[in-house]
């Protein structure tokens, strides 16, 4: 994988979101299931596999 393809694979929308959610969960900041579940959904409709089952199988902070 070139540069140009590692550039353009973080800078698509559901990356950005898989990044930014992932991010929150490590910090230990609360998640609604409907957060994770519609960046699972974005993730696997464009293809996005290992990234929805890593966010599916993360230990996440259910109290909000």
């Amino acid at each position: 994988m070139n540069q140009q393809e590692i550039y353009a694979l973080h800078s698509h929308p559901a990356m950005q979101e898989y990044h930014a959610i992932v991010k929150q969960i490590e910090a230990g900041y609360p998640m609604h299931p409907r957060e994770v579940q519609d960046v699972v959904d974005a993730l696997l409709e464009e293809g996005f596999h290992f990234q929805a089952e890593r966010l599916g199988r993360m230990k996440i902070n259910w109290d909000r």
